[in-house]
């Protein structure tokens, strides 16, 4: 008889292109939302979404904070990633459909502002980069970013001792942890 063996998918082209300069192609995942304190008014707190941009071939990452969940907000850390990083070739991302699907179940309302990726795509297209948005449901296609989603809980852990923070402050926090992570071994190993 023969067993049944656990079916893997292909692995995109691009993670093997090599040699290509980082984050020639990346993937693009959101964290979850965390509160941070306002900037002008210490009272209020303000919902921030951190964001991973990981680079496909090397495994670096670079952490953005966005001020919302809205195709606007993306674009602008999208385009702050591209002026320090160079514009990807091919971006992975997932439709993020989570964030919405868990505000309807905690309020009962929709997330106010989702992103509309066809948006995002037509976009970015006049610069040449082209994505790849796995369906609803799919994540696990965004492997790489998910790996880095859980490589930076787990940094965050150990940098932050809870206390709460303004944005600046967390997006200096991002960098930081950012950094972390980036000093494991970064690239392909070539064995002789």
């Amino acid at each position: 008889k023969k067993l049944c063996d656990q079916v893997m998918a292909d692995l995109p082209p691009e993670i093997l292109a090599a040699p290509c300069q980082p984050f020639t192609h990346i993937c693009v995942d959101y964290c979850a939302p965390t509160l941070v304190k306002a900037m002008a008014n210490k009272r209020a707190q303000l919902k921030v979404f951190p964001v991973v941009f990981c680079c496909v071939n090397t495994g670096a990452l670079h952490m953005e904070l966005s001020p919302s969940y809205s195709t606007a907000d993306f674009l602008m850390i999208y385009r702050s990633f591209c002026s320090i990083r160079g514009v990807p070739v091919k971006v992975y991302t997932d439709a993020g459909s989570n964030l919405s699907a868990a505000k309807i179940a905690v309020d009962g309302k929709p997330l106010q502002g989702d992103i509309d990726w066809s948006k995002v795509v037509n976009d970015t297209a006049r610069a040449g980069t082209t994505w790849r948005i796995a369906p609803v449901g799919g994540q696990h296609r965004n492997g790489r970013a998910e790996r880095c989603v859980a490589a930076f809980k787990k940094t965050m852990k150990h940098l932050h001792d809870g206390k709460q923070l303004n944005f600046a402050e967390l997006q200096t926090l991002l960098n930081m942890a950012a950094s972390v992570i980036n000093d494991r071994p970064l690239a392909v190993s070539h064995h002789n």
